[in-house]
């Protein structure tokens, strides 16, 4: 009997010890996510401070000029009554390095494919330091337009972000695009969305 206490024991004792190393092992592999995660966030925001004040690279590093006059500038607020057509809209702001460079990219194209193309200052909108509304009957229009089934979320999720293109046509919102693009890929996604020569 005394074997067989003795056994139990060393039997609680090793599945003590793996239950610990198990635990240690998790806490470890834990603390080691938590540092890859802490890096990669630094990363992150080093990023979004570079773009945030047009420090980037490619392709905002470039000294382009902020000109959106080719566009049409309205105000949130005249979103609905200016898409009785199938209207084309940059958001945008001026301290946007992206945005300058896109700028020159959406006018070209809009013209070679013949679209009302309009421009609201995102600045005149909302302060982007604080993210106070500034034109709460501009903002309350954008973000509540109709939607789409492609487009159900997509206010929530990405107003405010720059350059913001996108298609609104009787009030409806029915197709968007977040971010700098190429020419070609502005091309692609204005015939997806019914545009054409």
């Amino acid at each position: 009997m005394k074997e067989y206490v003795k056994y139990i024991k060393e039997l609680i004792l090793l599945i003590v010890i793996a239950v610990m190393a198990f635990y240690i092992y998790i806490d470890e592999k834990k603390i080691s996510d938590l540092v890859d995660d802490q890096v990669e966030l630094e990363v992150r925001l080093d990023r979004i401070e570079k773009v945030f004040y047009a420090e980037a690279e490619d392709p905002i590093d470039t000294g382009i000029p902020y000109d959106v006059s080719e566009l049409k500038e309205i105000k949130g607020s005249d979103i609905i009554q200016e898409s009785n057509e199938k209207i084309v809209v940059m958001i945008g702001r001026e301290t946007c390095g992206y945005c300058a460079a896109y700028a020159p990219i959406i006018s070209k194209v809009t013209k070679e494919y013949n679209i009302k193309a309009r421009y609201i200052d995102l600045e005149k909108i909302e302060d982007v330091m604080t993210g106070e509304i500034i034109d709460q009957k501009s903002y309350d229009t954008i973000y509540n337009l109709d939607t789409t089934n492609n487009t159900i979320n997509f206010m929530s999720q990405n107003f405010g972000s720059t350059p913001l293109t996108i298609i609104v046509e009787n009030g409806t919102l029915t197709n968007a695009l977040v971010g700098y693009v190429p020419e070609e890929t502005l091309k692609e996604f204005l015939e997806n969305s019914g545009f054409s020569k």
